[in-house]
């Protein structure tokens, strides 16, 4: 199936967000003309995005990489793109402020989610993805993964669980904010991870998530392939594509021009 060839154009106000809703409409809110086939997109991304978890390229490695290949435990709600997105429950499906400590967020997951690799998901790979970014000492620490996420855990203390279904964390001051920082931190499969022994750039070509596309292809500097998830926990958000490919393309002439001869289906413009 051919694609209608689509233009988006962003203001710079709210230009991620957006952006988030486009990268989302690539999946279960595409329109008709979407269904099947191949979809073919010129990111403005100057390469392609870091795939073994938080990733680079700004919020362009999240719209098209991260938030495609992973979940995390806040999603945002991606399905209107007229309007600011808000948060809605990811991997977690529920959370509130500890009545007796305001510093104290307890957090009740998912259950019945897979990792892209076939393990299950559980409270401890939680606990895990959070020391190995934010604890030096502890044996897996992942140092860039730490410089991905640090921004959003600022006032992050400490994670504990407290059982097989639900998580706590303890923040350094109140903050009513924190679940929309925990939007920016993508889980990643301990299982995998330990499955290459902790090589990072290893697990970045063999990346294990949550999210709606599994990783099937990697041409370095000239795109990535990514194929559904057919058991994305989320159905309304599986993929109507047969495969996405992510093509970098910073030059704003070159993705007009790609978009005009056939090259691609879909690019940005700013």
């Amino acid at each position: 199936m051919k694609f209608r060839n689509a233009l988006s154009i962003q203001s710079p106000a709210g230009k991620w967000l957006a952006g988030a809703a486009v990268a989302a409409s690539l999946s279960a809110a595409a329109p008709a003309a979407l269904a099947g086939g191949v979809l073919t997109v010129a990111m403005t991304a100057g390469d392609i995005p870091q795939t073994g978890g938080n990733t680079d390229q700004g919020f362009e490695g999240y719209r098209f990489v991260g938030y495609n290949l992973y979940d995390a435990l806040v999603n945002w709600d991606m399905t209107r793109s007229g309007v600011p997105s808000d948060i809605k429950p990811g991997l977690a499906v529920s959370w509130n402020v500890d009545p007796k400590n305001p510093n104290r967020w307890l957090f009740k997951l998912r259950e019945g989610v897979k990792w892209h690799d076939g393990s299950s998901f559980t409270a401890d790979d939680v606990v895990w993805n959070l020391r190995m970014r934010t604890e030096e000492k502890f044996p897996n620490f992942n140092s860039q993964q730490f410089a991905f996420t640090r921004n959003y855990l600022v006032n992050f203390k400490s994670i504990a669980k407290e059982n097989d279904t639900t998580i706590a964390f303890e923040t350094r001051q109140p903050d009513a904010m924190f679940p929309y920082n925990l939007a920016y931190v993508l889980l990643i499969s301990p299982t995998r991870a330990k499955a290459v022994n902790y090589d990072w750039k290893a697990f970045a070509l063999q990346p294990s998530g949550t999210g709606p596309y599994l990783y099937s292809k990697f041409t370095p500097g000239e795109r990535l392939e990514l194929v559904p998830n057919p058991g994305y926990w989320d159905k309304a958000r599986l993929p109507k594509q047969d495969k996405l490919v992510l093509v970098p393309m910073p030059e704003a002439t070159a993705r007009v021009a790609a978009l005009l001869s056939g090259q691609v289906n879909f690019i940005e413009a700013r």
